[in-house]
């Protein structure tokens, strides 16, 4: 047993006496971390460099209720914080990777390629953290048959999440149904695996895990058109994956879908120089807007949002927990 879970353990009724069980999670998930990077055989400027970018307590009230999703299924089976820790911590890690890989994608805050390489190495390093994180699964009080299914299916969701990214860069003009299976392929499915895993700790009955996989997988399509439409709601001095032009988003992908002709000849123009001019990505927010992309898009998340929440009242769960998941559900509808 590590110090600092004996640490965990040993002060888990003073410390829950001063912070709340959600905010002593997201503690407890940068200490698991640390345990990892303050290997001596690790460069420790590589460490701090990691540390520079993974920061899970700095978050929205959004992405911080994200950052907790695998517990709340842990939690429904009676399964203990220490048990949904290791997954807690995978999952935050994972977000933080894809947000750089996202940032390179959109060329965020990248200024040289000496930068774009170092983002990419740390986004690595990351991502290799995930698995040593899973690791320690059975240190935690999880069975090795639920440890062993929770990291192949972390594994697997991973690879399906790298094809869908595939699918995104290679294809420079996806229909609107292509842009709809990315989305599912990027958050979909990855948020889905996530619920799964939080359940899996503690419970084998498939038919309740395939629950929570369906609602995970609605949650994370609301994730993506929340981000979507965050682009179309930006300001002048914020970033934008429009300014990128180097994906097709699904308010892209439906405004090329309806437009007549010389309008979608003329968002693919102001697409392509928006990198250059702030005008230009201007005239194709609103042209994109007047498509009624925002309109379509919010009418899905209102579908997607029905569905989660109908699989949530089924699920056998307390009030609380409940209640966590359906104001995280209602905060991607509340536009």
């Amino acid at each position: 047993m590590s110090s600092y879970r004996f640490l965990a353990l040993g002060r888990r009724s003073v410390t829950l006496a001063v912070m709340s069980l959600d905010v002593f999670m997201i503690v407890s998930s940068s200490s698991l971390v640390e345990e990892i990077w303050a290997n001596p055989q690790l460069d420790q400027s590589f460490t701090a460099a990691l540390r520079q970018v993974y920061h899970p307590t700095d978050q929205s009230a959004l992405a911080y209720h994200l950052a907790l999703l695998p517990y709340f299924f842990c939690e429904m089976h009676g399964g203990s914080y220490e048990q949904a820790l290791p997954i807690v911590t995978a999952w935050n890690l994972l977000r933080h990777s894809a947000r750089l890989l996202d940032n390179i994608e959109d060329g965020h805050h990248i200024v040289t390629q000496d930068q774009m390489a170092v983002d990419l190495n740390l986004s690595t390093g990351l991502l290799f953290t995930v698995g040593l994180v899973l690791d320690s699964l059975e240190t935690y009080g999880v069975s090795s048959a639920a440890a062993r299914d929770v990291r192949r299916t972390f594994y697997f969701a991973l690879l399906q999440t790298c094809a869908g990214q595939h699918v995104d860069l290679s294809n420079s003009s996806p229909s609107l149904e292509d842009s709809w299976q990315i989305a599912a392929a990027k958050s979909g499915i990855g948020t889905g695996a996530v619920c799964w895993a939080g359940g899996r700790i503690v419970c084998s009955d498939q038919d309740t895990l395939v629950q929570y996989r369906q609602f995970g997988y609605n949650l994370g399509l609301l994730d993506q058109i929340h981000d979507d439409l965050a682009d179309l709601a930006v300001t002048e001095t914020g970033q934008s994956d429009l300014r990128a032009a180097v994906r097709h988003t699904l308010p892209i992908a439906y405004a090329l879908t309806v437009l007549p002709g010389a309008q979608r000849d003329q968002l693919r123009y102001l697409l392509q120089t928006s990198h250059a001019e702030l005008a230009q990505e201007a005239l194709a927010r609103q042209l994109i807007i007047k498509s009624g992309a925002a309109l379509y898009l919010m009418t899905q998340a209102k579908l997607y949002h029905q569905q989660a929440t109908n699989l949530l009242k089924t699920m056998y769960a307390s009030h609380e927990t409940k209640s966590k998941l359906q104001q995280l559900l209602d905060k991607f509808v509340l536009f």
